[in-house]
């Protein structure tokens, strides 16, 4: 029987014949990623260039409000074989003060997806929800990221990427 290791190698290696095989072109990869977005998001997509830890990059995003309730579709790609499990953070908060207002934290697809069985090249999508019901009249942005118990994974990137914070803040304003 097989390692995990071994398996995932011999699963890789695989993958890389196939790819050569089939004459896979990177740029076309991307170009059917991004198109996959726009069909998954419509017209409210954000695309971003976030990447956490090395490891986990934040393709885009599209935001929805139904009445009381923020409704952030993502959009994440593993960049190599994922070994641990990550939480997603949404904070709404106010840019003057960092106070959040409202929060989601779970690992993907609330909890149902750990980032642990991820494989490189995977894109991954989920909704996350926040009811606003209880936030006061303001002006808040949103930050996303990924951590675990020792910590948040470090931000790099060039759309919104805070890496003081090591957090990426979406461009829209929120106003309950």
């Amino acid at each position: 029987m097989l390692s995990q290791f071994a398996l995932q190698e011999r699963v890789d290696q695989q993958r890389q014949q196939i790819d050569q095989q089939q004459g896979f072109d990177p740029f076309v990869a991307m170009h059917i990623e991004r198109s996959h977005l726009e069909h998954l998001f419509g017209d409210s997509k954000t695309f971003l260039d976030a990447v956490f830890g090395d490891q986990i990059q934040l393709l885009g995003y599209g935001l929805k409000r139904e009445g009381d309730v923020l409704k952030i579709d993502l959009a994440w790609k593993a960049l190599r074989n994922i070994e641990r499990n990550y939480k997603v953070f949404a904070h709404v908060f106010d840019p003057q003060t960092e106070t959040i207002v409202a929060q989601w934290d779970a690992m993907p697809r609330n909890n149902a997806y750990p980032t642990s069985r991820w494989i490189a090249g995977e894109v991954v999508t989920e909704t996350l929800t926040i009811p606003l019901t209880n936030v006061l009249q303001g002006d808040y942005r949103i930050a996303l990221g990924l951590y675990e118990p020792a910590g948040r994974l470090p931000a790099s990137g060039t759309i919104g990427v805070d890496a003081d914070n090591q957090r990426v803040i979406l461009e829209e304003d929120i106003r309950p």
